[in-house]
């Protein structure tokens, strides 16, 4: 079975026949349900589902029965924390009262600027919020620094 058949399988709960075929969006009433990626390659590495091994047999990172997918949908942070700014605003929130602003993000742009709090918030959401990545068995193992790397180069060889 292949990963689409299987990941429709899985969420299909009314079911429902459910379409196979290859490249095909399936929309179960007036939502679309985790279509894989279009163009049929990891959403880390790059490689096309022709290029990985599949999901299930010897080695098989993952629980449950994903035999014969080639990708698996995660969920990855936008961006890695920055180990400075998640300091600098756990600081303004223990001390901006004790001296004497009125907010965190007051005390945060009397000590860094505006432009640098700014920057420190778009930093702090971004590594507070996941996005959803289609992965192959070798990526979808990767802690996020790795993921990061390995996605960057990625994107590196992609648009060289």
């Amino acid at each position: 079975m292949n990963e689409r058949a299987v990941n429709e399988k899985q969420h299909n709960n009314n079911h429902e026949e459910v379409p196979r075929n290859p490249g095909e969006i399936v929309y179960y009433g007036s939502r679309l349900f985790n279509p894989p990626p279009r163009d049929g390659r990891c959403q880390c590495c790059g490689r096309h589902a022709s290029e990985v091994k599949p999901y299930g047999g010897p080695g098989d990172p993952l629980v449950g029965d994903f035999s014969g997918v080639h990708f698996v949908k995660v969920f990855r942070p936008d961006a890695l924390p920055d180990e400075e700014t998640e300091k600098a605003l756990s600081e303004a929130h223990e001390v901006f009262e004790k001296d004497g602003f009125a907010s965190e993000e007051e005390w945060l742009i009397h000590k860094y600027g505006k432009e640098k709090t700014e920057e420190m918030y778009l930093m702090s959401q971004m590594a507070n919020t996941v996005h959803k990545s289609w992965e192959c068995r070798d990526c979808v193992v990767l802690y996020d620094e790795e993921y990061f790397e390995k996605y960057m180069a990625n994107q590196k060889d992609r648009t060289s």
